[in-house]
């Protein structure tokens, strides 16, 4: 699963997703990250849906 962060310097919808796909012949953790707008007019448990939503079909296009 995803992590979602909010974007603590700007509190204008931007948020964070960060997603760990495993781990390299060394060791490290290999993990990529994107941004995501949320669309306006969206409450905030209406949101915050969206966002896992687009978490969870973000991780899934990067593991593919």
């Amino acid at each position: 699963m995803a992590n979602i962060r909010e974007n603590k310097k700007r509190k204008n919808g931007v948020l964070s997703l960060h997603g760990l796909l495993g781990t390299g012949r060394t060791g490290k953790a290999i993990c990529r990250y994107t941004t995501w707008t949320q669309p306006d007019g969206l409450t905030p448990a209406k949101a915050k849906k969206a966002a896992e939503r687009a978490a969870d079909t973000w991780e899934q296009e990067v593991k593919a």
